[in-house]
C-alpha cells in the first residue's frame, strides 16, 4: 500500500501480510495511492520480528534495545525497529512485526511524519479543529481535557470537521485537516447518545448496559464496571457520522483556543500571549510524542551518535510553533475544571467570535 501526505511524506507498507495495513488504510484512507510518484520518504516492511525481557534490555516501555539496536515494543514485545540515523536526512526504513499494536503503529508513523514535516516549515498539532460560521478554529490541548467532546458540540450544530488528534499547522498559520478516525470513548456516547444511531445493535446494547450500570441499576464491583466502560468505546470515520467529505486544503486559522483543565477554578475564557501559547503548544506535542524521544535517546546513548537533522529540527520546534501563531490576532485559553464541559467552551467559543 503506498500513502502520499498532503505531498508531504510518502509511505511504502510491503512485506509479509499484516493486519496493520487493514487498520492504517482505516485511519488514512484519504491519502492511498496508486503509486507515490518517488521514493518513498519511509519504507515499511512487515516481517517476523518478536522478542522478550529475557533477550533485550529494557529501556523504559515501549522501548528497549537489543544487538541489533534500538527498538520499541507492545505489550506482547512485538517489536517495531527504525533507522533513525537516517530519518530526516534520507529515505529511511522501518520494519514491523506483523502482529504489532495497531493503534501504536500509527501512532509511531505519526511520530515519524511529524519531524519529517518540520523541515518543510509543517508540524503536527495535538488539537481538535473545525469550521464553524465561516471561522477556522483550533483547540491546542493535552489530553483528557475533552477536546473530542468540544469538536461533537460543534459538528452538531453543523461545523466542518479539521481534526480531533493531530492537525498539520505549518508556520504561515494555515491548517490541513488530517483525515483520522475519532476515537469515541464512553463518556463521548454518554454525552451524546445520538450518536449511537449510526453504529450496530451490539454496541448500543453494550453502552445501554454500561449506562444503567453507572446510574446504580445493576450491582457491579468497581472493576467490572470499569471494564465495561472500557470496553464501550469505538473508532469511527467523522465523514460517516457527520455526512461530510475529506478536504485536504490548507485554510487559514482565525482563533486559537488552548483548552486548559484546572481544578477548583471557575471556567473562564481570557487572552493568551503569543509566548505563553508557544510554550504550550510545544509542551503538548512533546508530551504526546514522549516515546519517540525516548526511542531517540536511547538510540543515541546506545550507538554514542546523534541524528543531525533531529537535533536541529527539534531544537527549532518552539520557534517553528511560534512563528505559526504570530499571523493570528485571535489568541485565547479556556480553562475548565472538567472534561465533560463541552457546551460551556462552546458558550465561550461562539461570544468570542461573535456567533452569540
Amino acid at each position: 500500500m503506498h500513502l502520499n501526505i498532503l505531498n508531504l511524506v510518502c509511505i511504502d507498507l510491503m512485506g509479509k501480510e499484516s493486519d496493520i495495513t487493514e487498520y492504517v488504510e482505516e485511519e488514512y484512507g484519504q491519502f492511498k495511492v496508486d503509486q507515490v510518484g518517488k521514493d518513498a520518504d519511509i519504507t515499511v516492511e512487515f516481517i517476523n520480528d518478536i522478542s522478550a525481557d529475557s533477550q533485550s534490555i529494557r529501556v523504559r516501555p515501549p522501548v528497549a534495545c537489543d544487538e541489533k539496536g534500538v527498538f520499541f515494543h507492545d505489550h506482547n514485545y512485538r517489536v517495531l525497529r527504525v533507522d533513525i540515523e537516517k530519518v530526516g536526512i534520507a529515505n529511511f526504513r522501518v520494519t514491523c512485526d506483523v502482529g504489532f499494536n495497531k493503534h501504536f503503529f500509527v501512532v509511531i508513523m505519526e511520530y515519524l511524519i511529524h519531524h519529517l514535516i518540520l523541515e518543510s516549515g509543517h508540524y503536527f498539532c495535538h488539537a481538535s479543529a473545525f469550521i464553524y460560521e465561516g471561522k477556522v478554529i483550533l483547540c491546542p490541548a493535552w489530553r483528557h481535557v475533552g477536546k473530542t467532546n468540544i469538536l461533537l458540540a460543534f459538528m452538531n450544530e453543523g461545523a466542518q470537521y479539521l481534526g480531533d488528534d493531530w492537525v498539520i499547522v505549518n508556520q504561515e498559520g494555515l491548517i490541513m485537516s488530517m483525515p483520522k478516525r475519532l476515537n469515541l470513548l464512553f463518556y463521548n456516547f454518554r454525552e451524546y447518545p445520538e450518536l449511537c444511531n449510526h453504529l450496530d445493535e451490539d454496541f448500543k446494547l453494550l453502552f445501554n448496559f454500561v449506562n444503567r450500570a453507572e446510574a446504580g441499576l445493576y450491582e457491579l464491583d468497581d472493576s467490572t464496571l470499569g471494564m465495561l466502560t472500557e470496553k464501550a468505546r469505538l473508532r469511527i470515520s467523522p465523514f460517516e457520522i457527520f455526512k461530510q467529505e475529506y478536504n485536504g486544503k490548507a485554510v487559514e486559522i482565525d482563533y486559537v483556543f488552548l483548552l486548559r483543565r484546572k481544578m477548583h477554578s471557575k471556567p473562564n475564557v481570557n487572552e493568551i500571549s503569543l509566548g505563553d501559547l508557544a510554550i504550550a503548544t510545544t509542551s503538548i506535542i512533546e508530551f504526546e510524542q514522549s516515546h519517540f524521544h525516548l526511542y531517540y535517546l536511547a538510540y543515541k546513548a546506545h550507538n554514542c551518535s546523534d541524528n543531525k537533522y533531529l537535533e536541529k529540527y527539534q531544537a527549532n520546534l518552539s520557534g517553528l510553533i511560534e512563528k505559526s501563531f504570530s499571523s493570528i490576532h485571535n489568541l485565547y485559553e479556556i480553562t475548565i475544571t472538567s472534561q465533560n464541559e463541552s457546551l460551556v467552551v462552546k458558550e465561550f467559543i461562539e461570544k468570542t467570535i461573535g456567533c452569540k
